[in-house]
């Protein structure tokens, strides 16, 4: 069952990834095609020199650009999958967690017409944490959250997630309009 569910969650983030780094290299890759076309039928040959560098050149920046957009979005998805070897606490916003976190289902909320509510604190101190642990936990409530919303087969998904600053205690509440939990596994 474990194992399962580590391939499910595997198969979420690939979907994500596949997504949102197809984007830019699709239209780096039509850019590329543009530049390959012109040379085919000839229009580079009647350029001057200056005009086709400057051609070359832009086209090296929007591949570039389409570099570091998908090395940010990989770097994005491996610290989220990055398995730790010890605890390591660190000063983090917990914000950032639940955006990064949130990051990663974008896409299937949007294919699953899930509707996402956010409400975050204004008020975002940092707290000492392990921030990998956290990741995984939110991953897998967001996760579960978007499989009950399927199982109910509502017409219109809700996603809820609050990150609320109380006197002593920071809470992160994720509501779902789901099938919600069996009462055998609420202990769980």
């Amino acid at each position: 069952a474990m194992q399962k569910e580590k391939l499910v969650t595997v198969g979420t983030m690939v979907a994500g990834i596949r997504h949102d780094i197809s984007n830019p290299v699709q239209r780096a890759d039509l850019a590329i095609q543009q530049f390959e076309l012109d040379k085919e039928q000839g229009r580079h040959a009647k350029m001057p020199p200056g005009e086709f560098l400057s051609e070359v050149y832009n086209l090296i920046n929007r591949c570039r650009t389409t570099f570091q957009k998908v090395m940010a979005i990989s770097t994005k998805f491996s610290d989220i999958a990055r398995p730790k070897s010890k605890s390591d606490l660190s000063p983090v916003k917990l914000s950032a967690i639940v955006e990064n976190c949130l990051g990663v289902f974008n896409y299937e909320l949007g294919t699953k017409n899930i509707r996402l509510a956010k409400e975050i604190s204004p008020a975002d101190p940092e707290v000492l944490c392990d921030q990998d642990y956290i990741e995984q936990i939110l991953f897998n409530l967001i996760r579960n959250a978007v499989y009950a919303i399927e199982e109910a087969k509502r017409t219109q998904g809700l996603l809820s997630v609050g990150l609320k600053l109380g006197e002593d205690k920071i809470t992160i509440e994720i509501e779902d309009n789901g099938t919600g939990i069996p009462q055998d596994k609420l202990a769980r």
